[in-house]
Parts: structure tokens; sequence; C-alpha cells
């Protein structure tokens, strides 16, 4: 009898946790209750069961409704984990850019990276092709495009007394840097990758930053820039 009192009460808790699962999937996909669907998004992203673009989803939800609310800093948080989870994800692109419009931060014109690179100890420069494209993959398949795609990027950034070109994107490092022999840029101007100038900022040598894998030599620019 105890045998079949304790298989009762098993199958009687895992039919609780199932509804519970349920209704917590539930609570996050509706969008009648912004409270409610913040508390079962939260709940799903608490219990462990969820990974990839399932849980992506999960933040995703989470932040339309915290945005729906006003809340668009805790809305973003939740729109960059959903992309951290999955890239591909693109409502929370589009979620995430029109909470960044709201708070000032306008899509075609960002500040993250301004603001990081004054963190960083750097002077950003205003510039009208900070968010034009340098041609990416082209850059294998139709290269002639690329080059002039990434030559008119330089050239913009040279005409507004930058220095030096910093991304975050390993694909424009690629082809604002390796290819400026190609283009034909005279002079050169150094590109650098976000985390190189990082670890500058945090004491480390430049072999820590790879400054010698570029092509166009940074170290020279840099040496006249720190102290």
């Amino acid at each position: 009898m105890r045998l079949l009192s304790l298989i009762a009460v098993i199958l009687f808790v895992s039919s609780l946790t199932a509804l519970a699962r349920a209704g917590m999937v539930e609570d996050c996909v509706q969008e009648r209750d912004r409270e409610l669907q913040i508390g079962g998004c939260t709940a799903v992203i608490r219990s462990g069961q969820y990974s990839g673009r399932n849980l992506g989803t999960a933040y995703n939800n989470r932040g339309i409704a915290y945005a729906d609310l006003g809340e668009y800093r805790q809305a973003i948080e939740d729109y960059d984990q959903a992309l951290r989870l999955d890239p591909d994800l693109a409502n929370a692109y589009y979620n995430r850019g029109n909470a960044n419009s709201v708070l000032g931060e306008h899509p075609e014109y960002p500040t993250r990276m301004d603001d990081l690179l004054r963190a960083l100890g750097a002077d950003p420069v205003d510039w009208s092709y900070k968010t034009e494209c340098c041609g990416g993959a082209l850059g294998v398949s139709q290269t002639p495009i690329a080059l002039e795609m990434s030559r008119k990027v330089l050239e913009n950034a040279r005409e507004c007394a930058a220095e030096a070109v910093v991304t975050m994107c390993p694909m424009c490092h690629i082809n604002l840097d390796a290819r400026q022999p190609q283009i034909g840029l005279d002079p050169v101007m150094p590109v650098l990758h976000a985390t190189q100038l990082a670890a500058l900022a945090f004491g480390l040598e430049a072999k820590a930053a790879a400054l010698e894998k570029n092509v166009i030599d940074p170290q020279p620019l840099l040496a006249a820039k720190v102290p």
C-alpha cells in the first residue's frame, strides 16, 4: 500500500510540475498582462529547462514586457542577453533598436561605442559613416565592391580628422585593416579591434594586445599618444 501511495504522490507531483511548466510558458508568451508576462518569463528563465533560442525568446519576451511598462534599460539588458543566446533572433535586434531610440540612442547613430572608447581613454570623433558597412563577406565573393565600400569608410574617417578606426566587428577589422594595401589608401590608417585598445588601457603589453598581427602597424601612433 505504501508503494502504491508513493507512486501516486510522485505522479501527482509530476503532474503539478508539468502544469506549472505549461503555465509559466503560457504566461511568458501572452501579451494581455505585462506584469504576468514578466513573471512567466522569469520563471522560464530560472527553471533551467530551456536553452538556446527558447531561452533567448524568453528574455526577448520579458524585454518586450519591460519596454511596454517604460522600463527600457531593463528591456535592453534582456534583449542583449537574448542575442547572446541566439545571435539570429532578429526580433531582439529590432526591439533593442527601438528601446535605444527611446532612450536617446538613435539606431542610425548609436553612441555606445563612443562611450566605450571614452572609458578606455580615446577621443571619439563624430563621423557620418559610423554605421556604414565595410562590405562584410563581399570581401570574399565580390572583392572590388567590398574594397570600394571600405575605402569610403576609411576616407570619411580621415575627413573627420580621425587618426585611427576602432571596431568591434572582426570582419570590419579584416576589411578595413588588411585590405588597405589593395585599396591603395595613402597614407594608411591604423585600425584596431576594441579589445586591443582595452588591453592597452588595462595596462597590458603590446604583445598581449596582439598589435603585431595588424597589417597596418598601430604602434607608432599609439607610442605618440600614450606616455
